[in-house]
């Protein structure tokens, strides 16, 4: 029997690990990890000392488990998880929004960002691809915000 293992991307070779279940699974291990790593601080979501966010970005959302929290724990913000391929799942918070996107490409959102999260992307970039990443990043942050990379 053959195992049903996809994987989907918005470029060639864009991916480097599945977008089946098992694999979803296993980012939201990582996510239950992160959380209580940080279980002893004020906010085990996020480090940056940011109070009050409107605009937030997580780069590689996977399943969405970290833009989900986030936009429950900030009903006032904008969250956006992107990734090359759509989490699954059907419910969000209605100030969370799942986009299919590939952000080494010119990023398109008119908004700049109070915050841009990335987790868990060990691989998923050449050094090229991160020097890139992040100056598209700076170009889109605002004065005061943060990028934090786990």
């Amino acid at each position: 029997m053959e195992d049903d293992i996809s994987y989907q991307t918005v470029r060639e070779g864009a991916s480097w690990f599945p977008s089946d279940e098992q694999q979803f699974e296993s980012l939201e291990a990582g996510h239950l990890l992160c959380i209580l790593l940080d279980a002893d601080t004020d906010n085990p979501l996020y480090q940056a000392p940011l109070k009050d966010p409107k605009q937030i970005l997580d780069i590689g959302t996977g399943r969405g488990n970290w833009a989900i929290d986030v936009a429950d724990m900030f009903p006032n913000a904008t969250v956006r998880g992107v990734d090359l391929f759509p989490p699954p799942g059907d419910w969000l918070p209605p100030n969370c929004i799942m986009e299919v996107d590939d952000v080494l490409q010119e990023w398109t959102w008119r908004q700049p960002f109070d915050l841009i999260h990335m987790r868990q992307l060990i691989g998923a970039f050449t050094p090229v691809e991160w020097d890139g990443l992040f100056a598209q990043c700076y170009k889109n942050l605002t004065p005061g915000g943060w990028i934090e990379q786990i």
